[in-house]
């Protein structure tokens, strides 16, 4: 059986409209974000999910709920964007100025230990142990995943061969990216979808 895996982006957030390195912070989404989500819904509503996973922090939370609105939705930290360590919740202008091309570098990456967070290798090992699950459990044959920008992209470059490599492509909120796997073998099928594409 070839499983469909549909991972979707939260809508704008306090900390996106407001440009604040947010990592595992936990702020809602913004009007515009709540309507991005509705906007979305017709991505998904010809579309019936055997299982809903959503990381457990808000601005997801609410996402799912606009969208989907699963009544047994699994939440959980597994999906989390990455954790960004002690300069979370700094505005993204002040971090550039203070450090410079280490903050561009991390951003483009996703490696934070440099401030207490993740370490690439920690936020990628955690992306692959999440596809190893979906590959192995029996979650059905389609799957939502509601969850953060950083985390899709890692695991889409995990599918493409090249997990540890710059990331030169946009999730944009309440985006829709689907994989498929069967039989071991993971593809990307599609990236980055959104309502307004043809």
């Amino acid at each position: 059986m070839r499983k469909w895996i549909y991972f979707i982006r939260h809508g704008e957030s306090v900390a996106n409209a407001n440009n604040v390195c947010c990592g595992q912070g936990n702020p809602p989404l913004t009007e515009k974000g709540k309507k991005q989500a509705a906007d979305a819904r017709v991505l998904l509503e010809n579309i019936k999910f055997d299982t809903v996973f959503c990381s457990d922090l808000t601005r997801a939370v609410q996402t799912e709920q606009i969208m989907l609105n699963a009544h047994d939705c699994r939440y959980t930290a597994d999906v989390r964007e990455i954790n960004t360590g002690s300069i979370e919740g700094q505005k993204r202008t002040d971090l550039m100025q203070i450090y410079g091309e280490d903050y561009a570098r991390a951003r483009t990456v996703y490696d934070f230990s440099l401030w207490q967070g993740e370490s690439a290798k920690e936020f990628v090992g955690r992306a692959e142990k999440f596809l190893q699950f979906l590959e192995k459990e029996n979650v059905g044959e389609r799957v939502a995943v509601f969850c953060h920008a950083g985390f899709i992209q890692r695991a889409a470059q995990l599918i493409m061969g090249n997990p540890y490599g710059d990331i030169r492509f946009s999730i944009d909120n309440c985006s829709v990216t689907i994989f498929s796997c069967k039989d071991g073998k993971w593809r990307v099928y599609s990236i980055n979808r959104t309502p307004e594409m043809p």
